[in-house]
């Protein structure tokens, strides 16, 4: 496996939040060991060492669209428990995940643990100037405290977090940042300093309680110890 070590982006602070979103990326570490992501590979490698590793990227980008039409079937096959049981066991079992399917596999593991205002965005840039339209990063991360007014999946309607939305995202580095912190780090995605980051809503299937019976089964070690606070978090 390539393990991708993205630019250590320091984060201040010990809040209980930092602290459960720790202990939830070590049983998803535990989970799945080695997981390697072909976008990584795009964006971290240069272009030399893509040349170097070029079988196993190839490989591994062949394992991805392998498993995303299989997580494609998964409703239909069983309905909710099965897609959400069926999108980690596949993830586990070939070790391989771009964005999209880390910040869904972290949204489940948060609402597993009863956290409540949760939910996966894409990325947009929005030029402040407002001379361009807004601009997909092709980038998806998870983040809490987002309002319902905001968060409209059936429009899909593009919009500015507020500063204290939080930003976590595994597919990176896992740390824990405030929607005004978050700017620096993705401009390694195309972000420029004209330019505003951006959530769009993202249509999804919900998790629910035979969701996470049918998981816990598996995966029992998903279940851990979450603050109050951070259940509640708005």
């Amino acid at each position: 496996m390539i393990n991708m070590q993205p630019q250590t982006i320091s984060f201040t602070g010990k809040s209980r939040l930092a602290k459960d979103v720790a202990n939830i990326e070590k049983v998803f570490k535990k989970t799945f060991p080695n997981l390697s992501s072909p976008s990584k590979f795009d964006i971290f490698y240069s272009e030399q060492e893509k040349l170097k590793h070029a079988t196993k990227i190839k490989e591994f980008s062949n394992r991805l669209s392998f498993i995303r039409g299989y997580i494609q079937s998964l409703y239909s096959d069983g309905g909710i428990p099965e897609y959400f049981r069926g999108l980690i066991g596949i993830v586990k079992v070939f070790g391989v995940a771009n964005c999209d399917e880390y910040a869904e596999i972290l949204k489940t593991i948060f609402k597993l643990n009863g956290v409540k205002k949760v939910d996966m965005f894409s990325l947009y840039a929005i030029d402040e100037f407002k001379r361009s339209k807004p601009r997909a990063l092709d980038h998806m991360v998870t983040a809490l405290g987002v309002s319902k007014n905001k968060n409209q999946k059936q429009s899909g309607k593009i919009f500015i977090p507020s500063n204290h939305t939080k930003i976590i995202d595994f597919w990176l580095d896992g740390k824990v940042r405030n929607y005004r912190d978050a700017k620096q780090c993705y401009k390694i995605l195309g972000l420029k300093d004209h330019e505003k980051l951006a959530f769009k809503p993202v249509k999804s299937y919900e998790p629910d309680v035979g969701a996470f019976n049918a998981i816990l089964k598996d995966f029992p070690s998903l279940k851990v110890k979450i603050n109050s606070k951070t259940r509640l978090y708005k």
